[in-house]
């Protein structure tokens, strides 16, 4: 038999080998030519011969062991590599487990947490440990004869705040030049006329507090502007969030578009290299958080700011730590490998696996929510210390501040926020708490956009249509023949090439399989 095992797959060759040659024609004399030398210790006799078909060595497996034959080092390189290949069945198995578990820890994991488990069902239910140990060896393989260089990438992790560039994609995806200044210009004319009604109804309220009434129509006056100033507030605002929202949606539209077409395009090297949880988390999870809750947290920190005359300390987070996706990784891949998990009776470990992730999402977040109440409890004592400051001025220095509207108008200088009512002077204690709590999640959530545009780089294959120097003429083809001179064909990532000046024709009719 003239290597007929090299045609099939692992298993298919394994399972003719044991089947067939060795079960089956087990009653006859059986001469097998091959280079897998995975098969040669079942064999009763052996005969080695090197490249240029010279006798190197006769006899048992073991006979030719104890002489220190060693079988690799005769191979040559081509036969090598095949050998390689073959001698690791379980290769392609392991590397999927790994693919199958692996996002951002070992990639060894899985391949332990079946280990573990495969050891616990032999002490339950294997009375001989020899037995334990062979089958171990054949679904785990030797460790130390396999070097397995893990394929997936670990996922980014960023630190420091956010960089200027993904606010930049971020508005670039979802604005042009004159949608981005329409925004701009209703939200600084929106802030403006919202401050100004402000300063208008102090001045209003400081005439009626001198000795002298304004008579009706100069009352009237102050009435009909202040009315008209809170129609126009209502228009810009309107018009405001209108644009805003449009550009958001654009923006969110046009980042899933960028992502989705450059993972269309992209090679199967990516999808080898990046678990199905992660591509997955980028199109749910971050996704909607771009969709439905970085507009509301943008628009409000946006609009809270401009006009603001005290300033507002921004308080960044200086560590991004994105522990959602080992999570919704493992529960993606468990999930698309459950029959091989139940197979090695692996769920206790998978579950446990689960836990851990769980336990690092849950205390990531708690962590921010701790820092949030304790930033806005300091916060809180920092500004009722500051506008009992001003109170205490305010009564002390009374000529100073003029007439009792630019008092309250000093007290009540920041937004109302929804929690206190307007003109209370604890507004701007509130306000400012809002304003870094919505600092710091916008902070957080700028980090989808940023892996959204990660993604938007995916490497490329060659485009669908050929360029003018490469495409064939109109009348091709003239007729159904293929000619192939001097081929050579290497794969991504690759130095050898596996076709090598190849040349055939093959003619009109002929059938080649």
């Amino acid at each position: 038999m003239d290597d007929p095992l090299s045609a099939v797959d692992t298993s298919v060759a394994e399972h003719i080998f044991d089947k067939c040659i060795v079960e089956y024609l087990s009653n006859k004399i059986r001469i097998l030519v091959t280079h897998q030398i995975q098969f040669i210790r079942k064999a009763t006799q052996i005969l080695v011969l090197s490249p240029e078909g010279r006798c190197l060595g006769l006899g048992s497996y073991d006979e030719l062991h104890s002489q220190g034959l060693d079988f690799i080092s005769i191979l040559s390189d081509a036969e090598r590599e095949a050998a390689d290949h073959k001698a690791e069945p379980d290769k392609q198995e392991r590397e999927l487990l790994r693919s199958f578990s692996k996002n951002s820890y070992d990639a060894k994991q899985t391949e332990t947490l079946l280990s573990e488990s495969i050891n616990d069902r032999a002490r339950r239910y294997s009375r001989s440990p020899s037995v334990v140990q062979i089958e171990l060896s054949d679904i785990m393989g030797d460790e130390e004869d396999y070097t397995l260089e893990p394929k997936i990438q670990e996922e980014n992790r960023e630190v420091g705040s956010i960089g200027g560039h993904v606010y930049y994609e971020y508005v670039k995806a979802g604005a042009g030049p004159v949608l981005l200044t329409i925004t701009l210009f209703t939200t600084l004319v929106s802030q403006g006329i919202f401050l100004y009604s402000d300063l208008w109804l102090t001045k209003f309220t400081g005439k009626n507090q001198k000795a002298n009434a304004i008579d009706q129509d100069t009352q009237n006056f102050y009435v009909y502007v202040y009315s008209g100033l809170i129609g126009a507030l209502f228009v810009t605002s309107l018009l405001r969030a209108i644009t805003w929202f449009v550009m958001c949606m654009r923006a969110s539209v046009n980042l899933h578009n960028s992502i989705f077409t450059r993972l269309l395009r992209a090679p199967i090297a990516v999808f080898d290299n990046n678990p199905v949880g992660q591509m997955l988390n980028r199109f749910s999870k971050d996704m909607g958080i771009v969709d439905e809750m970085l507009p509301f947290t943008v628009l409000r920190k946006l609009f809270e700011t401009i006009g603001i005359i005290i300033t507002v300390a921004i308080v960044n987070i200086y560590l991004i730590i994105p522990a959602r996706s080992p999570l919704f990784t493992h529960v993606s891949t468990t999930l698309n490998g459950l029959a091989s998990v139940r197979a090695y009776g692996a769920q206790e470990a998978f579950e446990r696996q689960y836990y851990v992730y769980q336990n690092d999402h849950n205390a990531t977040w708690f962590l921010f929510a701790c820092t949030s109440r304790a930033l806005g409890l300091i916060l809180d004592w920092v500004c009722v210390g500051y506008l009992v400051a001003i109170a205490v001025v305010m009564m002390v220095f009374p000529e100073q501040i003029g007439n009792g509207g630019s008092a309250g108008l000093a007290l009540t200088s920041a937004p109302n926020s929804n929690k206190i009512p307007p003109g209370s002077a604890l507004t701007m204690t509130a306000e400012i708490q809002w304003g870094v709590k919505q600092s710091a999640e916008m902070e957080s959530q700028m980090t989808s956009v940023e892996r959204i545009i990660e993604y938007s780089r995916l490497p490329q294959e060659a485009p669908l249509a050929s360029d003018d120097r490469h495409r064939p003429p109109p009348d091709w083809p003239s007729k159904g023949q293929i000619e192939l001179r001097n081929v050579s064909l290497v794969y991504e990532g690759s130095t050898k090439p596996v076709l090598k000046n190849l040349c055939c024709s093959v003619k009109s009719g002929e059938k080649i399989g």
